[in-house]
């Protein structure tokens, strides 16, 4: 009859961690389970140092301006819509005033 063994394989994003796998072997270590440890090994993402130096300031050189732009265009285009609804507003009310004053007299 065959048994269980373990089997570590490190998890996705992970380094030195294990995850057990029971693969059936035979023998008379039957339900008996090992965890192995995998070597760490060292990942691809940055670090620290002058690449997340580079990362931040090319961010920040790039999105500060971007919204300070953006803020402004948002700003202006708020106090355009605002200027031209008064202006059609103004023109409603007068237009409105003079039709009052034809049917009164």
């Amino acid at each position: 009859m065959a048994g269980l063994r373990a089997c570590g394989f490190p998890q996705l994003g992970g380094v030195g961690k294990t995850r057990l796998l029971f693969i059936p072997i035979g023998g008379a270590d039957m339900g008996v389970s090992q965890t192995v440890k995998e070597p760490e090994v060292p990942g691809v993402g940055m670090r620290g140092g002058l690449g997340r130096t580079l990362l931040t300031a090319f961010l920040a050189l790039a999105i500060l301006p971007l919204s300070i732009v953006s803020w402004y265009a948002i700003d202006r285009s708020r106090l355009n819509i605002q200027e031209e609804v008064t202006r059609k507003l103004a023109s409603i009310a007068a237009l409105k005033e003079v039709q009052l004053s034809r049917w009164a007299e």
